[in-house]
């Protein structure tokens, strides 16, 4: 799953701590590959690293260009696969991947991504010339070019309910670098889980700001909490709003949204019943299908521009 700050956030440990890194990003590909135009991958001076590049066909020989890179200071190109030099290195999809590594320049770069990632901005990273920059952006969707990479904030679940898939979905979601945040009425789920917030009355929500890059996902058997959730899901720009439950139950629930005077055009982004697997009926099954539902309208949506960059 898209999640580039785990890269961003070694960068600014390695930094932190006054030690070199390098960054490695993919800047074409021929034929298929396991990862797109702008993956990156950083790279410690004692070979750690972080991200990957493919599916660990050439890590290590990435590692050992980086430290070459860092050792003589300059950045390099490099080809792996089909038509490289580096004949005992062979993807096994028959395709190549060109590299661009380089050492990190900019003293404060994993410091100033990871703090845009914090505040969900986007920011592009320029790669050209010989010292990283990163800006703060407008853009919506992941996108490559040439001598830069412009980077969104990750998926984000906002769940809300008190069914057994929530914990299960919490669980795989941020295992896939999601990021969730957690709202039910049952204390004891609650209680389990540190960061999430309790539901006291349908009338009384805390606050909760969707953004663009949010799916908003219902887990309630007690529908009258879905009403106000939906209402403000409605009026945010989370680019997914789901709802468990049959289609006599999607149908009771846009009556009570009518009731509400919320437009009947809207109607239509409320997605119920959710889940990419249809009649789920356990709640591991029913977190894996709205897991792969959301993740694919998140790809489908932000995600486009990248994989036609591949040629």
């Amino acid at each position: 799953m898209y999640n580039p700050r785990p890269v961003f956030d070694f960068i600014r440990q390695e930094q932190s701590a006054n030690r070199r890194v390098a960054l490695a990003t993919i800047t074409a590909v021929t034929g298929a590959s396991a990862r797109s135009c702008g993956t990156h991958m950083a790279i410690a001076e004692d070979g750690r690293f972080a991200g990957s590049l493919t599916g660990g066909c050439i890590e290590a020989a990435v590692v050992a260009e980086a430290q070459a890179a860092m050792r003589d200071g300059k950045p390099r190109t490099v080809l792996y696969g089909a038509n490289s030099p580096f004949i005992d290195i062979r993807l096994p999809c028959g395709g190549s991947v060109e590299l661009s590594i380089a050492p990190v320049t900019h003293a404060r770069l994993g410091e100033e991504a990871c703090a845009l990632f914090e505040r969900r901005k986007s920011f592009r990273l320029i790669l050209s010339g010989t010292d990283q920059t990163v800006t703060a952006h407008d853009h919506k969707s992941f996108r490559f070019a040439p001598g830069h990479v412009d980077h969104i904030p990750p998926l984000r679940l906002a769940l809300f309910g008190d069914a057994a898939a929530m914990n299960i979905l919490h669980r795989l979601a941020e295992a896939c670098g999601a990021e969730t945040e957690l709202f039910s009425a049952n204390r004891s789920l609650v209680a389990e889980n540190l960061s999430a917030k309790l539901l006291l009355s349908p009338e009384s929500l805390p606050d909760f700001a969707p953004d663009l890059w949010t799916a908003g996902v219902i887990l309630f058997h007690e529908h009258e909490w879905e009403t106000a959730i939906l209402q403000t899901l409605l009026s945010s720009d989370a680019f997914f709003i789901g709802a468990m439950g049959s289609h006599k139950t999607q149908a009771e629930r846009l009556d009570r949204l009518s009731a509400q005077a919320v437009p009947p055009e809207s109607f239509a982004r409320v997605i119920g019943p959710i889940g990419a697997i249809p009649s789920m009926r356990d709640p591991e099954t029913l977190a894996v299908s709205i897991l792969a539902q959301v993740v694919d309208q998140y790809n489908q949506r932000f995600l486009k521009a990248s994989h036609m960059m591949a040629v």
